[in-house]
Protein backbone atom coordinates (compact mmCIF):
# COMPACT_ATOMS: atom_id res chain seq x y z
CA UNK A 1 0.00 0.00 0.00
CA UNK A 2 1.11 3.56 -0.53
CA UNK A 3 1.70 5.98 2.30
CA UNK A 4 3.70 9.11 3.01
CA UNK A 5 6.69 8.76 5.32
CA UNK A 6 7.19 11.77 7.60
CA UNK A 7 9.57 12.69 10.40
CA UNK A 8 12.15 9.93 9.87
CA UNK A 9 14.57 9.46 12.79
CA UNK A 10 16.98 6.74 13.85
CA UNK A 11 14.26 5.39 16.16
CA UNK A 12 11.30 5.41 13.74
CA UNK A 13 9.01 7.57 11.64
CA UNK A 14 5.48 8.87 11.25
CA UNK A 15 3.39 7.54 8.36
CA UNK A 16 0.33 9.11 6.78
CA UNK A 17 -2.00 6.49 5.32
CA UNK A 18 -5.65 6.17 4.42
CA UNK A 19 -7.74 5.67 7.56
CA UNK A 20 -9.37 2.68 5.86
CA UNK A 21 -6.03 0.86 5.67
CA UNK A 22 -5.64 -2.19 7.91
CA UNK A 23 -1.92 -2.17 8.67
CA UNK A 24 -0.58 -5.02 10.83
CA UNK A 25 1.32 -4.22 14.03
CA UNK A 26 4.60 -5.43 12.48
CA UNK A 27 5.38 -5.03 8.77
CA UNK A 28 8.08 -4.38 6.20
CA UNK A 29 8.37 -0.83 4.89
CA UNK A 30 10.01 -0.02 1.54
CA UNK A 31 11.38 3.51 1.25
CA UNK A 32 12.00 4.21 -2.46
CA UNK A 33 14.29 7.21 -1.87
CA UNK A 34 16.67 4.96 0.09
CA UNK A 35 15.88 1.90 -2.06
CA UNK A 36 15.75 -0.15 1.16
CA UNK A 37 13.34 -2.28 3.17
CA UNK A 38 12.96 -1.80 6.91
CA UNK A 39 11.21 -3.87 9.57
CA UNK A 40 8.76 -1.59 11.38
CA UNK A 41 6.50 -1.90 14.42
CA UNK A 42 3.40 0.24 15.00
CA UNK A 43 3.71 2.24 18.22
CA UNK A 44 0.56 4.37 17.92
CA UNK A 45 -2.36 5.16 15.57
CA UNK A 46 -4.35 8.38 15.38
CA UNK A 47 -6.63 9.21 12.46
CA UNK A 48 -4.57 8.76 9.31
CA UNK A 49 -1.27 8.99 11.25
CA UNK A 50 0.74 5.97 12.34
CA UNK A 51 3.85 6.15 14.51
CA UNK A 52 6.37 3.38 13.90
CA UNK A 53 9.64 2.25 15.42
CA UNK A 54 12.36 0.35 13.58
CA UNK A 55 12.65 -3.33 14.46
CA UNK A 56 16.02 -5.09 14.16
CA UNK A 57 16.45 -6.16 10.52
CA UNK A 58 17.59 -9.67 11.42
CA UNK A 59 14.32 -10.39 13.23
CA UNK A 60 11.02 -11.07 11.53
CA UNK A 61 8.67 -10.34 14.39
CA UNK A 62 5.47 -10.57 12.35
CA UNK A 63 5.80 -14.31 12.06
CA UNK A 64 7.10 -14.76 15.58
CA UNK A 65 4.10 -12.92 17.04
CA UNK A 66 1.70 -14.98 14.99
CA UNK A 67 3.01 -18.26 16.38
CA UNK A 68 4.11 -19.23 19.85
CA UNK A 69 7.73 -18.65 20.71
CA UNK A 70 9.82 -21.74 20.06
CA UNK A 71 7.25 -23.14 17.63
CA UNK A 72 9.21 -24.79 14.76
CA UNK A 73 6.64 -23.63 12.21
CA UNK A 74 6.82 -20.05 13.48
CA UNK A 75 10.62 -20.10 13.36
CA UNK A 76 10.55 -21.42 9.80
CA UNK A 77 8.05 -18.77 8.69
CA UNK A 78 10.19 -16.04 10.27
CA UNK A 79 13.29 -17.26 8.44
CA UNK A 80 11.43 -17.49 5.14
CA UNK A 81 10.02 -13.97 5.52
CA UNK A 82 13.54 -12.66 6.07
CA UNK A 83 14.81 -14.53 3.00
CA UNK A 84 11.97 -13.15 0.88
CA UNK A 85 12.87 -9.60 1.99
CA UNK A 86 16.52 -10.13 1.04
CA UNK A 87 15.57 -11.60 -2.33
CA UNK A 88 13.24 -8.65 -2.98
CA UNK A 89 16.13 -6.26 -2.31
CA UNK A 90 18.32 -8.14 -4.79
CA UNK A 91 15.55 -8.21 -7.39
CA UNK A 92 14.97 -4.46 -7.03
CA UNK A 93 18.72 -3.84 -7.40
CA UNK A 94 18.84 -5.92 -10.57
CA UNK A 95 15.88 -4.02 -12.02
CA UNK A 96 17.62 -0.67 -11.42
Amino acid sequence: MDCTVRDITTKGARLECSEAVALPDVFELFIPSKDEYFQARVEWRKGNGIGISWAPEHQSQSALETFQSGDPLGDRVAKLEHEVALLQKRLDALRS
